[in-house]
């Protein structure tokens, strides 16, 4: 049932003059300082949250492509202030103030040569249509791989990138999987990019070719319908509570998150759940809960073939480094003398749980695992 629309306050120098341009269902309430509208039902149910950026940049060459004036119409319409060429912030900046300013800003570009690294343990290679996230999640890799200046960057030759990816399919005799979510969270912007969307459709009919994508966010509506043949496996990353609470921020609750894994599941996709990252610095118990939490929300039962993914806490020297500079005082346990040092397959180290932590940490959490959610099959603990 269509709920009635309002306008809602103003967002820096502009106005979303009717929220129904943007969620074509319900109202919502707007975050001045995280760029995001909670959509509600009623007057406290939350549907979703949508992302409406302060400032989108587009450069010259995005211009030359067909899908640009379509998404620089829906940021428009949501109330973004448009911008020609590269993103640039005001100086005098604290890193704090920085990075949570570059939180607010997407970038409409051109990915001119799409380079698909490898993406073990999650996929055999990776699918890059959109780079960085609008959350801060303190322990979050993105912090030391976006940079100082961690805008979202969304290519919008998304037809290029999507055929050079059938053409690795073509050239292999077994399945081939994409991950959507190797350097980003796509689904925040998903509604202006329709980029994920055109991916699922795309897989759907490559004989070889699966989609894989994880996220964070709640806005999946335009995933809904898709001919997707199952062929996208659709995860959300998950923590457990008191981490969730404490080192999570400008992201949707874990209840929000498993009611919108509900609806997926629904619409006929495989679902999963990434439980990331997991802190062995207070056992094994607030995992134990979480698992408990999955299997609650879904009351009638999961899907058969659900999936679990673990990965477990590790840290560079740049990214403990950036982490403070935005977050002083942080709490994440990033001790060096707690931790093995080990090269990473990208020329540089991190810091990583010891082998004999980590082996009795897979042991336990399996058997959890088998106690809790018998069934679902466990993809990797890393």
């Amino acid at each position: 049932m269509r709920v009635q629309c309002f306008a809602i306050r103003s967002f820096g120098k502009h106005r979303v003059q009717d929220i129904c341009a943007i969620t074509q269902q319900v109202p919502g309430v707007l975050d001045e300082q995280s760029g995001f509208i909670t959509l509600v039902r009623g007057n406290t149910t939350p549907v979703a949250s949508v992302f409406v950026p302060q400032t989108v940049f587009v450069t010259p060459k995005a211009l030359e492509y067909p899908d640009t004036p379509r998404m620089l119409e829906a940021f428009r319409r949501a109330g973004s202030v448009i911008l020609r060429g590269s993103p640039r912030l005001q100086r005098g900046l604290t890193a704090a103030a920085r990075y949570a300013r570059a939180k607010t800003v997407v970038v409409l570009t051109v990915d001119e040569k799409p380079f698909f690294r490898n993406c073990r343990p999650s996929a055999d290679y990776e699918l890059n249509l959109v780079r960085g996230c609008p959350g801060m999640c303190e322990y979050c890799y993105l912090q030391t791989a976006m940079g100082s200046s961690p805008y979202i960057r969304i290519s919008v030759n998304v037809e290029d990138i999507l055929e050079k990816a059938g053409e690795i399919c073509r050239q292999k005799s077994g399945a081939v999987t994409f991950e959507g979510s190797s350097v980003s969270d796509p689904v925040p912007v998903e509604r202006y990019t329709k980029a994920i969307s055109r991916a699922i459709s795309f897989f759907a009919k490559i004989p070889n070719g699966y989609l894989r994508v994880v996220t964070k966010f709640t806005d999946v509506g335009n995933f809904f319908g898709l001919d997707h043949r199952r062929k996208t496996r659709m995860r959300y990353s998950l923590e457990a509570q008191e981490f969730h609470q404490e080192f999570e921020r400008g992201v949707p609750s874990l209840e929000e998150r498993l009611e919108a894994a509900r609806t997926l599941a629904e619409d006929g996709y495989p679902i999963g759940f990434v439980i990331a990252p997991v802190f062995l610095e207070r056992g094994l118990e607030p995992y134990e809960r979480l698992l408990t939490m999955i299997k609650e929300a879904f009351a009638s039962g999961l899907p058969e073939d659900t999936t679990l993914e673990f990965v477990t806490h590790r840290f560079t020297e740049r990214a403990k480094s950036l982490i403070l500079a935005r977050r002083p005082g942080s709490r994440l346990p990033m001790r060096e003398d707690d931790r093995l040092f080990k090269m990473g397959r990208f020329g540089y180290g991190k810091y990583v749980y010891p082998a004999e932590k980590l082996a009795h940490a897979k042991t336990s959490m399996t058997e959890l695992v088998e106690r809790i959610l018998p069934g679902v099959r466990i993809e990797y603990f890393v």
